[in-house]
């Protein structure tokens, strides 16, 4: 009677040791996956944080463009109302000078025609 109860014990020993061993596979396993997901979520949040940097360097470089567009249009926008300016003083002058010339030429015609007396 002693021996069979020492088979089953002996038995269950080994039993119990292959379920220790299963228990110890299956965490291995669920360790390597945790690893294996880890690695993957840390790829995806790395791609993920390198699309935000580069769209916010798109948006910048769109706002930068529009910027400078901008800057551009109203940089234009005073050269031509400088230059609207300049052309309406070279008119306003060149009008000057026509008119001191025909006063010039005028005084001329006068001082050089005999003052008729009646």
């Amino acid at each position: 009677p002693s021996r069979l109860r020492q088979l089953p014990r002996s038995h269950s020993a080994n039993a119990s040791g292959d379920r220790i061993k299963a228990k110890l596979a299956a965490a291995e396993q669920r360790r390597m996956q945790y690893e294996k997901e880890n690695k993957i979520q840390k790829v995806v949040t790395q791609r993920q944080k390198k699309e935000q940097v580069q769209q916010a360097l798109q948006e910048f470089a769109a706002h930068q463009a529009k910027v400078m567009e901008s800057k551009e249009k109203k940089r234009n926008q005073t050269t031509e109302k400088k230059e609207a300016q300049m052309k309406a003083r070279r008119e306003q002058l060149q009008k000057r000078e026509e008119h001191a010339a025909k006063v010039r030429q005028s005084r001329q015609h006068i001082s050089q025609s005999p003052v008729e007396v009646h």
